[in-house]
């Protein structure tokens, strides 16, 4: 079966920000199915210039490209909302096979921020429904994104929808290191680059007896600090935080991210400020449950890009699901 992956530019890094590594990792587990062939599309992003500001302005070349692909028979995946609008030169009666929703917008909520938070919520609520209602099928990477979308949608995703939030990396976790707090994630998004720890910030880490550190290679068990103050889509570094066992502190609310993936897990909590977050990891820096914890790694070793990639290619062949 040919699958059109339609994706931003990966430029000349792929791994830089977690949507080209989500999409260069499912890419390549769908390729790795029996009688899977995968064509990647990539788009370069170009800014709109109209609400919602984080869509992308597609070239009427691409448009027109992909609807021919589309007329072949080919299915059709987009990957991020901000490329949604590569679909509208479609026939009225032909859909998109798959629409990736990495992040619902009109959840996106900056805490102290509010202007920032209606700059990147103007026009999405019109711009999902738009979308989301010409979809064959759609794959949300979190639980309460799905359920913002689903009730803007009056309930009726509940049959085309599915919610698999992105694996970890499943390299072997070495033993515990008390003192490191790992901060990891791209900044590409001017959103994430005003949650950086500021200089004087990086020197209470230290003054606290801990230093920052990324997961590495071999990754060791540490301690997980999450400088993001939004919540919204599902992020690949509180994924490997889980994995690695880490005790977690959130500036963002994302108790119900970790209980999506890790049903009680006894090691998080969404704190509201740097101070509160070294506290917390003073509670478990003698003696974190590992146990628990050791359970949720063995869990997690099973979730793999190969089963998400199984999931999503049954879900959008299945018949009766034409488009």
């Amino acid at each position: 079966m040919r699958i059109v992956f339609v994706h931003s530019d990966f430029g000349d890094d792929p791994n830089t920000g977690g949507g080209p590594i989500y999409d260069r990792r499912l890419m390549n587990s769908l390729s790795s199915l029996d009688g899977v062939v995968v064509e990647p599309f990539p788009v370069f992003r170009c800014r709109a210039r109209r609400f919602p500001i984080w869509q992308a302005r597609v070239e009427a070349d691409a448009r027109a490209r992909l609807a021919q692909l589309k007329a072949d028979g080919a299915l059709i995946v987009v990957s991020h909302e901000a490329l949604f609008s590569v679909v509208d030169e479609f026939d009225s009666e032909a859909s998109p096979d798959l629409l990736i929703v990495h992040n619902f917008m009109p959840r996106f909520s900056y805490m102290g921020r509010p202007f920032l938070s209606a700059l990147y919520t103007t026009g999405a609520k019109a711009f999902f429904r738009r979308y989301l209602g010409r979809a064959r099928c759609l794959l949300f990477l979190s639980d309460p994104d799905y359920a913002g979308a689903n009730a803007l949608m009056d309930g009726g995703l509940s049959k085309n929808s599915l919610v698999l939030a992105p694996p970890p990396r499943p390299i072997d976790v070495q033993e515990r290191v008390s003192g490191l707090i790992h901060v990891d994630g791209s900044k590409g998004w001017r959103a994430k680059r005003l949650g950086e720890l500021t200089e004087k910030e990086k020197s209470q880490v230290i003054e606290r007896g801990y230093r920052i550190g990324d997961f590495g290679d071999p990754m060791c068990s540490a301690n997980g600090l999450i400088t993001d103050r939004f919540a919204v889509g599902y992020k690949l570094k509180l994924m490997q935080m889980i994995y690695a066992r880490d005790v977690i502190a959130s500036f963002a609310d994302l108790e119900e991210d970790v209980q999506q993936v890790a049903p009680g897990y006894p090691c998080y909590c969404t704190v509201g400020s740097l101070e509160e977050a070294l506290d917390f990891f003073d509670t478990f820096r003698s003696a974190p449950p590992e146990g628990k914890l050791s359970e949720t790694t063995r869990l997690l070793s099973g979730y793999t890009w190969k089963y998400v990639a199984e999931q999503v290619f049954a879900f959008i062949s299945k018949e009766g699901r034409k488009g």
